[in-house]
């Protein structure tokens, strides 16, 4: 019984032991002191923190930095780098560095045990990954948030494969590609990315594209997430697949204003059942084009991570053709920060997850109180107190309409482009309407504001 205990004791404590590979690591520092030339087949694949033994993980630093320097590093030369500060008995000495390089072949396979090196670090990380949820689950963290931070660790894992970069002739066959893309969608009448539905709009954006972090902003009750889900029906009835983080309303209540706003029923008369409203939306949803909507809704995630997760879930399962989160100002973050930095912390994740997925974002603003008691146009300063939102934004779009026209069925509403990166800002000149009833914005032909910039 002894000796099976001590068996099962032997095999438990091997199993705790962290995923390396030894002879990698060796094989890869050796091959570097052979040909100094292999440091550029292995410097965008790994790092410093990729090496599971300390010994190994200095020696490739001591690698790192001779060559950032244009140095030789042979086993004299990072054998006399170490001495230098202290620190060649801590790797073994001469011996150990000369026992590297003798007993690796060749550099020739580098390139293999690298991988292997970074496959080991990647299960290390993973393990840590699923360490931490536990341990926080365990600490009463809610589970949606454990599991979130969980999957894009993970997420961020099985895509990182060290520093991509592109020389300066792929980056322009890129833009060419984009360009060509953008022209042959312009040919057929078409926008460069999910269109609007709002002519002047489009004309001035080009539709939602890009690696971009749209900001929709405007006083309370403007109609801000009217006009954000209004684009996303219009977009996804031209096949444009889209995602709908809701914070503020409930998947129920968004199909209902789809519904109004499609078949233009009044919202109101229909969310209380009256037959009028009732049965023009009984008509209009037989139409399998609007019940197939490629949209997808998420109206329970609040989390800025599980927000996140849910996104890139959408992304990978559904390719979806951009993202809405309405509004940042319900987002919760789990740490304890100001209001600004949350605000800040929030746009600036936005905006890395538009990077990330390689797609837009459109989030959804409040503008601070000045607006409503100064009584005026809204100006891109009014962002400034949202943290970082301004900054981190690539399109502003905002919404105004003047006091006087709150309460009217139908209100004249300006939208400006106060920030549009790459194309022309200001407020548009044509003039557009919201009719809250069917939760519709519309151009006005023949209308514009005064003091529009075209």
């Amino acid at each position: 019984m002894g000796a099976y205990t001590r068996v099962h004791d032997d095999a438990t404590a091997a199993l705790k032991i962290p995923p390396h590979s030894i002879e990698a690591e060796q094989a890869v520092l050796g091959g570097l002191m052979l040909d100094n030339n292999a440091w550029d087949r292995v410097a965008d694949s790994i790092s410093v923190q990729d090496f599971y033994r300390g010994d190994h993980r200095r020696i490739f630093e001591a690698i790192h930095s001779l060559a950032d320097h244009g140095g030789p590093f042979d086993v004299v030369t990072l054998a006399e780098w170490l001495d230098e500060r202290g620190e060649l008995d801590r790797v073994g000495g001469i011996s150990y560095l000369g026992a590297l390089a003798s007993n690796t072949p060749s550099a020739a396979n580098i390139g293999a045990y690298a991988e292997i090196v970074l496959k080991r670090a990647k299960a290390r990380a993973a393990l840590a990954a699923a360490q931490e949820a536990t341990e926080s689950l365990s600490a009463g963290q809610d589970p949606a948030e454990a599991i979130s931070d969980l999957q894009a660790c993970l997420e961020h894992l099985a895509h990182s494969s060290g520093a991509p970069y592109l020389t300066f002739a792929e980056a322009v066959n890129h833009a060419l590609d984009a360009v060509d893309l953008a022209a042959q969608r312009r040919m057929a009448g078409g926008t460069v990315g999910a269109p609007t539905g709002l002519p002047a709009l489009d004309r001035r954006t080009g539709g939602i594209f890009g690696q971009r972090l749209y900001v929709v902003a405007g006083r309370p009750s403007l109609g801000k997430s009217a006009l954000v889900w209004q684009i996303v029906l219009h977009a996804a009835a031209r096949g444009q697949a889209a995602g709908f983080v809701a914070l503020e309303m409930g998947a129920d209540e968004l199909a209902t204003r789809a519904m109004a706003h499609r078949f233009q029923a009044n919202v109101t008369r229909l969310a209380q059942g009256f037959d009028d409203a009732v049965d023009v939306a009984a008509k209009g949803i037989s139409d399998p084009g609007f019940m197939g909507l490629p949209i997808f809704i998420d109206s329970d995630s609040y989390g800025l991570s599980a927000i996140v997760s849910r996104i890139t879930e959408w992304r990978r399962k559904h390719g979806i053709a951009f993202a809405v989160v309405d509004h940042i100002g319900l987002v919760e973050l789990e740490r304890d920060m100001s209001r600004n930095d949350q605000l800040g912390h929030v746009s600036r994740t936005l905006k890395k997850l538009a990077k990330r997925l390689d797609m837009p974002i459109v989030a959804v603003s409040q503008l601070n109180r000045r607006v409503e008691t100064e009584k005026r146009r809204p100006m891109l300063s009014d962002l400034r107190d949202s943290g970082n939102v301004e900054q981190d934004a690539d399109v502003c779009l905002f919404i105004h309409t003047d006091e006087a026209d709150d309460e009217k069925p139908k209100r004249a509403v300006e939208l400006g482009l106060l920030k549009n990166r790459g194309g022309v800002r200001g407020w548009i000149a044509a003039r557009f309407e919201f009719e809250g009833a069917t939760q519709t914005f519309r151009e006005v032909a023949g209308g514009t504001h005064g003091g529009g910039y075209g």
